[in-house]
């Protein structure tokens, strides 16, 4: 049966102290301030994973809407925001491992079921027909689920660029997302709820 976590995307065993998320949910949010750097359109919130409390990490959240420029649109829509994405990487190392940008996430409704795993405990049901974008988990047990907002649209008062410390759900409601571990694939193929089309 799925492990839920709380507050943020999941939690760490071997997490450094101060980022471990405790089973009471009282764990802090992680907010990268990336305001000295060269990129400080964007903004990131992200939170540890670890394979020791499933093997198949589930991340729901609602997807903001974001302008279709591939095709060669001479003007760019209005939307929420520019450009976001949502990437694994290694813990420690800060290693890439994978990203979906927003035009490679499938969306229901608005919503996004993100299902990360190792290639080999890779959900049967963890496809497109079934609503699900999948991500690959690295090599280690230990991850990170980084989630960026890019240029906010200054009416989008749910973006991570303004979530508040401790007051995440309040702040950004269903955009801040929300996880689950499953035991493996087939505790993932029995139980989790989706409609595969």
């Amino acid at each position: 049966m799925p492990v839920p976590l709380i507050p943020l995307l999941a939690a760490c065993a071997t997490a450094p102290e101060g980022l471990l998320l405790t089973p009471d949910g009282t764990g802090p949010l992680v907010l990268v301030d990336w305001d000295a750097e060269p990129l400080p359109e964007n903004s990131y919130v992200y939170a540890a994973t670890n394979r020791a409390y499933g093997k198949v990490l589930v991340t729901r959240f609602r997807t903001p809407t974001f302008p279709d420029t591939r095709d060669g649109a001479r003007r760019m829509d209005a939307a929420q925001v520019r450009y976001w994405s949502i990437c694994q990487t290694e813990f420690y190392s800060q290693r890439y491992i994978a990203c979906r940008q927003d035009d490679q996430v499938v969306s229901r409704r608005g919503w996004a079921t993100v299902v990360v795993s190792t290639p080999g405990q890779r959900p049967s049901r963890a496809t497109r027909r079934c609503g699900v974008t999948w991500m690959p988990w690295g090599p280690v047990p230990e991850g990170a689920l980084l989630l960026r907002h890019m240029l906010p649209a200054d009416d989008f008062e749910q973006t991570v660029a303004v979530a508040e410390y401790r007051k995440e759900r309040r702040t950004m409601k269903g955009y801040l997302p929300r996880s689950t571990y499953y035991a493996d694939a087939e505790d993932f193929d029995a139980n989790a709820a989706l409609r595969c089309r």
